[in-house]
């Protein structure tokens, strides 16, 4: 291989090929446009970032929802008479995050359970 280049360096082919090839001119179909409309810039991507945005966000609130409703569906909401609305408000607040954080433990118990028994 080493002496198929060094005789095609020889000879000058190896140079005609690169400037047929690889010269700047014809680099990636790029035919001497000035404006360098042929370019990609971030702002191509544009449609794509808002897709996966949108995407993103949808997803998001859908599992949020889950959530919300798998805490009603496991403590519903006692409409017994309280004494204090902000403390009962307040806790119903750290009653939902202990439960999305006994989710995430338990989510994570069987993904670590999977994988020991792969």
């Amino acid at each position: 291989m080493s002496t198929a280049i060094l005789s095609l360096s020889e000879n000058g082919e190896l140079q005609r090929i690169h400037e047929r090839w690889l010269s700047s001119e014809r680099a990636c179909g790029f035919h001497g446009s000035e404006d360098g409309s042929e370019q990609l810039q971030l702002e191509s991507f544009w449609g794509l970032f808002l897709i996966c945005g949108i995407a993103s966000s949808l997803a998001l609130l859908i599992y949020f929802v889950l959530i919300l409703l798998r805490f009603t569906r496991n403590f519903p909401e006692n409409d017994g008479p309280s004494s204090s609305g902000h403390l009962q408000h307040s806790a119903r607040i750290q009653t939902f995050l202990n439960f999305v954080n006994e989710k995430e433990d338990l989510a994570q118990r069987k993904l670590k359970r999977k994988r020991r028994d792969i």
